[in-house]
This record gives structure tokens, C-alpha cells and sequence, in this order.
């Protein structure tokens, strides 16, 4: 059978594909046949206007030659008229019955009839010029030896009747009737024949429209029968067979597989399950022991029980008996709220009941009492009971000991209590100690209220940023370099640092900073702890400045010169001393008095500070009416133009001294420059300076010398 190891879904798709495909065809012939006919109209159409037109010609030309005749005959020139007016409208028709030629496909058979259109309207034209000649005689007009009418005369009627009437007219004439009949038969013949084709194409397509119909009809026949044999009948067997094993789950029969498709594999589906529920069947029973077992474990660790509509439990599982410590005897008959520990339990227990006479369920958790006087704790979930009528007839309970989680919860209440506190000590270290983390890279990752309040920063403008943001410019890298070197060796660092507030003022602190590790002694950056040393700071600057002009005294010089000395030693460039004396200031303090004489001493220190704008210059007071200044600078023809700027500037303030021999407060400068990396020590550097100051005064004071100058400039 064609059929027969076929699935359903693969006949039907084939069923469909035939059924597509003659439909498609039906659409292809119909279109097809559409157009043929279409075809056929225009074919009748265009043999209709040929043979019109054919016809209208010959009847034009007659009514053109009767009307000529009856002109030269009777002379009237209406008649003349008539016959041009005729001649106009047969014109018009000559040239649309040219246009029925144009637009189509030019064959041998039309071709024929082009030729036979062209030789009428010849002769029309050899008729029109016999009939033109004559009506001219009727006028005196006749032709000259080259043709043309430019010979007058009398006129002559009887001639152009006879012209009229000659045998070269009648010729033309009877030759145009049988161009015109020759026409209107191969027009004929023509379009008879393109009509009989067209007739039998149409014919074919509805022979094969015909046929398609026929094997559509032989189509919807096949597929009713496989419908009925493939899907229908096998349908009918598999819904028998579910009804009998409905009756019976014992019957063993099976349903035959006919045909291996859809409805097949469903009958042998069912074939299995049906194998498969009676074998079930069969576990079930063996299964129902296991489930009292299940039971019985419900029994031993589920803490349940049944309590009747007065309140008095009527059962309680053996998991119920083991945690409250009384026997089954004891428990039942008594009221449920007997277990509750004390009187705080008062409440929940009249909530209890309240929810569930009211036909609700309830869940909460209780603290009741065991027979040996210790508590547990229980979540309870009670409902009430209704038997097969609806009538109410008691409420059953589910608990869960939780007795350790309320006694977790206690310690962790503990614990939050205890977190509590270290967070309010937190927040008060948080306030009060000045602390900040790093990553490893040294960005500033957390920092402490009172870090940011010392600093001037806001904690979003601190994080993310490195220290250097507070870093004053006084600092030395040395100090950094330390610190990171024992920071690398996970050593732990202490030592001050000088800040810069972000209004730009300074402050002291002593930090110690230590690595920062995680759970698996993994570094993940550092942590420090820091003490506000700024007030102690203040002090002992104090003490290192000069009360008078507040730069730096003696003693601060000596610390600074060593300092600047060591930290240059790696540099290559130059580093200068100046030693200033400001000139006959005895004598001044004599003629003015010392409290004018600190004033120039103040105005001196004030002109020095100004003319110094590097952060690596350095001024000092020694006492009286000497100064000291520690800078740097390029080359040694730079340091002297620097120093020379002091003395000028002193000169240029026009502060009157009679004793003077210059009229005014004058200063002696000495000058000592020498590259870093030469062999020298402080107090030889400090000598020569003392050299270059003595001998600035020996020659004549307010003059600069520096070890550069030559001998005699010196």
C-alpha cells in the first residue's frame, strides 16, 4: 500500500503539497485561459475596425466619385464644396486607418496588407488627380507641357465630363474596388486564422482545467479514506481500549499496531503504560507499609495533637510526650494552655484562643513548661477540624521546637548589644583619634573624623588621594623614603610629618603606620594612627625664632645648615650662604636710640623675607644686627645677583644715619657658594663666609664679596 510505513503527518503533508501544487496550477491555467480570451477579444476587435475601415474607404471613394460627376455635369459649386469637404473626412480616415498598422508586430501576412493599403491609396490619389483635372477644365484651367495647370482658356464642361467618364478613371476606380475586396479578404483570412488558433488554445486550457478537476476530485477521495483508515478507525480502537482498562485494570490486552505512525505510537504508548500502571498497582500495596512506616515517624519526631472544642487535648504524638516530659495519661484531659511556663504567657494564649473559636488558624510561638520545671520554646500552628459534614469538632496543632534558636537569638541579642557599644566607641575613637588606611599603592582608602576635621578636607575629598595632598613643602623625601622602605619589610614606621590644612595652614603629627593584613596574612595596604603635635609645635618653634623678627634664631640655624647640607650632598648644584651686618649700628643705636634701632632691625628682616619667594631659602637672625641666609641656586654668577638684590634693597629704603658715611642704613654682605658635591664641611663653609663678611667691611662696608669674586675685586 502506498501509504502504509508512512506517518500521518508525512501523508497529510503530502496530501497538502498535491493540494498546494493543483492549486497553483488552477491559478497558472485560469490566468492563462484570462489572457487568451482577452487575447481573442482584441483579435475579433481588430478584424471588426480593418473591415470597418476597409468598407468606410470604399464607400468614401464612391461618395467622392458621385459627387465629382455630379459637379461637372450640373456645374453647381455646392457640389464642388460637398466634394471637399468629402475629400477632407476621407483624408482623416486614410491616415487613422495608417495608425491600425503601426503599433503591430509587422509578418509576412500583414506586410501583405500594408502593400495592398499603399497601392489604394494610390489609386486614390491617380482618381483625385483625374477628378482635380476635370473640375479645373470646368474652370478654363489646363495643364501645361510640364503638368501644371497654368494654361487658362474658356471653360469646358463637356471635356471634363468626358475626362470624367475616360478609361483611365474608370480604370482607377475599378481597380481601387479590387484592392479594396483583396484587402478585405486577406484581413479576413488573416484574423480567421489567429482567431482559430486562440479558440484552440482556450480549448486546451479547458481541457487540462477539466483534467485538474478531475484528479482534485480523485484527491479529496483518497484522503477521506486515509483519514478514515489511518486516523478515525485506529482513534476508535485506542478509545475502546481506554474505556476496557477503565472497567478492568487486570485485562492484559493489547492494542495491534497496524501502522508504525503518530496514532501508533500513541496505541503503543498506552500499551506501555498500561503495563506500566498495572505493574504500579502491584507496588502499591507493598508501598502502604512503607507509608504507615512513614507514620510512625511522623509519630516519633512530629510534635502534633488533637484538642476537642472545649480546649482539652484528646492526643499527642510520642515527639509531644518526649519534650514536655509528661506521659500520654498525663497529657490527655488536660486544657492545652496546662504547659505554658507562667504568666507572661497569658496574652499569647488568649490571643490563641480568640483566633481560632473564630474559625481561624493561628501561629505564633509559645514558652511552656516542662514536667522537670525547665522551659522550651515551640512554634505553634493551630487549626480548627471539621468532620465530613462541616460540623466543627475540635483543632489540631503542629509544633517545631525552637528552643535553640530563642536561645540563639538571646546570645546574639547579647552580642548586637555588645556591638552596640563598640560602635559607640568606635564613633568616639572615629572623633577623637586622628587614623587613616591606604591601599598598597598608598591611595587613601578610609579616614577618621578627626583626621578630616585636623586636615580641612572633607573624607570624599581625602579618598582616593595620596598623602601628598597634605604634604607640606618643608617636608624632606628622605622622610618618605623611610618610611616606605620599612613599610615594604612589613616593618611598622613612627616619626612626625608636617601637613598643610586645605585653607593652606600647617600642622604637626606623629603618626605610626603599620601594614594592614587580611584573614589569609595577606597585605592589603596600611593603617595609621596619628597624634596632633601642632601646639607643641608652635612652642618649640618659638623658641627657634627671633622675638623681634620672628626668623629663625641661632640655634635653628645650626640644626637647618646641617639638615640642608646632608639632603643637597646628592644634588649637583650650588649651594649658598650669606652672612648680612648691617653697617655702623652702634653708632645708630647711639644717635637714635635701641627702640629705633629694633625698628630698622625689623624693617631690615621684613625687606630680606620679601626679596626670598623659593621653598629653598633659608633666613636667620644671629643677634643684634647680623642675618644669615641659606639658598640655592644655579651657578655662582646667579647666587651673587641674589645677594647683590639684598643690598641694594637695603640702600634703596633711604633710612636716614647721620654717622654713617653714606647717609643712610647700609649693609656689608659676605657670600660663600660652593657646589654640592665638592668636599667640605658646615664649619668650614661657615668660616669662609665669616671671611667674606670681614672682608666687605675692611673695604669699605656696604659692598657684597663672595668666594667667586677675584683677588681684586676682593
Amino acid at each position: 500500500m502506498l501509504f502504509k510505513n508512512k506517518s500521518i503527518k508525512t501523508i497529510l503533508a503530502g496530501i497538502s503539497g498535491v493540494s498546494v501544487v493543483i492549486i497553483l496550477l488552477y491559478i497558472a491555467l485560469s490566468k492563462n485561459l484570462k489572457d487568451s480570451a482577452e487575447e481573442l477579444q482584441e483579435l475579433y476587435q481588430e478584424q471588426f475596425s480593418l473591415v470597418e475601415t476597409a468598407n468606410d474607404i470604399q464607400k468614401a471613394r464612391s461618395n467622392l466619385t458621385e459627387v465629382a460627376k455630379l459637379y461637372v455635369v450640373t456645374g453647381d459649386a455646392e457640389y464642388h464644396k460637398r466634394f471637399n469637404s468629402l475629400l477632407n473626412s476621407y483624408n482623416d480616415l486614410i491616415s487613422n486607418s495608417s495608425s491600425l498598422y503601426k503599433n503591430r508586430e509587422i509578418n509576412s501576412y500583414v506586410k501583405e496588407e500594408v502593400d495592398i493599403f499603399n497601392r489604394v491609396t494610390e489609386l486614390v490619389k491617380r482618381a483625385f488627380e483625374i477628378e482635380s483635372e476635370a473640375f479645373n477644365m470646368m474652370v478654363g484651367l489646363y495643364r501645361d507641357s510640364n503638368g501644371h495647370f497654368s494654361l487658362y482658356r474658356d471653360s469646358n464642361q463637356t471635356l471634363a465630363i468626358k475626362h470624367l467618364h475616360s478609361y483611365q478613371y474608370l480604370s482607377a476606380q475599378e481597380s481601387l474596388q479590387i484592392e479594396i475586396e483583396t484587402l478585405l479578404k486577406k484581413i479576413s483570412l488573416r484574423t480567421e486564422n489567429s482567431i482559430a488558433i486562440k479558440e484552440s488554445e482556450i480549448e486546451e486550457y479547458l481541457n487540462k482545467i477539466a483534467l485538474l478537476s478531475i484528479i482534485s476530485l480523485i484527491l479529496a477521495l483518497t484522503s477521506i479514506i486515509v483519514v478514515f483508515k489511518r486516523l478515525l478507525q485506529p482513534v476508535s480502537q485506542l478509545l475502546n481500549a481506554i474505556e476496557t482498562f477503565k472497567q478492568d485494570r487486570e485485562n492484559r490486552d493489547l492494542i495491534e499496531i497496524i501502522y508504525r505512525d503518530e496514532i501508533g505510537v500513541i496505541s503503543e504508548e498506552f500499551n506501555i503504560m498500561k503495563k506500566n500502571i498495572q505493574v504500579d498497582l502491584k507496588e502499591l500495596s507493598f508501598n502502604e507499609a512503607k507509608i504507615r512506616d512513614y507514620l510512625e515517624l511522623i509519630e516519633n519526631n512530629l510534635i502534633t495533637s488533637s484538642i476537642d472544642t472545649t480546649g482539652k487535648i484528646r492526643y499527642v504524638s510520642k515527639a509531644f510526650i518526649e519534650i514536655s516530659g509528661y506521659s500520654a495519661n498525663e497529657l490527655i484531659g488536660q486544657e492545652y494552655s496546662f504547659l505554658k511556663s507562667d504568666s507572661s504567657q497569658d496574652v499569647e494564649y488568649a490571643k490563641l484562643w480568640s483566633t481560632v473559636t473564630n474559625n481561624h488558624s493561628w501561629s505564633g510561638t509559645l514558652k511552656n513548661s516542662k514536667k522537670d520545671g525547665s522551659t522550651y520554646w515551640i512554634e505553634l500552628t493551630i487549626s480548627p477540624n471539621y468532620n465530613n459534614k462541616g460540623v466543627h469538632i475540635g483543632y489540631s496543632t503542629i509544633s517545631k521546637d525552637v528552643t535553640f534558636q530563642k536561645m540563639y537569638k538571646e546570645k546574639l541579642d547579647e552580642v548586637q548589644k555588645v556591638e552596640k557599644r563598640v560602635d559607640f566607641y568606635r564613633e568616639i575613637v572615629d572623633k577623637n583619634v586622628i587614623t587613616s588606611s591606604t591601599n598598597l599603592s598608598g591611595v587613601i582608602t578610609s579616614v577618621s573624623t578627626a583626621y578630616s576635621k585636623l586636615s580641612g578636607y572633607s573624607k570624599d575629598e581625602l579618598i582616593g588621594h595620596r598623602h601628598i595632598l597634605l604634604r607640606h613643602k618643608d617636608m624632606s623625601e628622605d622622610i618618605y623614603k623611610d618610611l616606605w622602605s620599612e613599610l615594604t619589610l612589613n616593618h611598622s614606621w613612627q616619626g612626625e610629618f608636617k601637613n598643610r590644612t586645605k585653607d593652606g595652614r600647617t600642622y604637626w603629627i606623629y603618626g605610626e603606620v603599620a601594614p594592614l593584613f587580611n584573614d589569609n596574612s595577606e597585605k592589603i595596604g596600611y593603617i595609621a594612627i596619628h597624634k596632633n603635635m601642632t601646639d607643641r609645635k608652635i612652642i618649640e618653634d618659638m623658641k627657634q625664632r627671633d622675638q623681634l623678627t620672628n626668623l629663625y634664631n641661632r640655634n635653628m640655624f645650626n640644626k637647618e645648615f646641617s639638615r640642608v647640607l646632608k639632603s643637597s650632598r646628592n644634588e649637583r648644584k650650588y649651594l649658598s650662604l650669606l652672612l648680612l651686618d648691617v653697617d655702623y649700628f652702634k653708632s645708630y643705636n647711639i644717635e637714635y636710640g635701641y627702640l629705633d634701632g629694633d625698628r630698622v632691625i625689623s624693617v631690615i628682616a621684613q625687606l630680606i623675607a620679601k626679596s626670598m619667594n623659593r621653598e629653598s631659602d633659608y633666613c636667620f637672625r644671629f643677634g643684634g644686627e647680623e642675618f644669615a641666609i641659606i639658598f640655592e641656586s644655579l651657578d655662582p654668577v646667579e647666587a651673587r645677583k641674589f645677594a647683590e638684590r639684598f643690598r641694594v634693597t637695603v640702600e634703596d629704603n633711604k633710612i636716614e644715619h647721620k654717622n654713617s658715611p653714606f647717609g643712610y642704613v647700609t649693609a656689608s654682605i659676605g657670600l660663600v657658594t660652593k657646589k654640592t658635591t665638592e668636599n667640605f664641611d658646615e664649619n668650614s663653609f661657615y668660616r669662609e663666609a665669616i671671611n667674606m663678611l670681614t672682608t666687605s667691611k675692611e673695604r669699605g662696608r656696604n659692598r657684597l664679596t663672595s668666594n667667586w669674586d677675584s683677588e681684586e675685586n676682593r
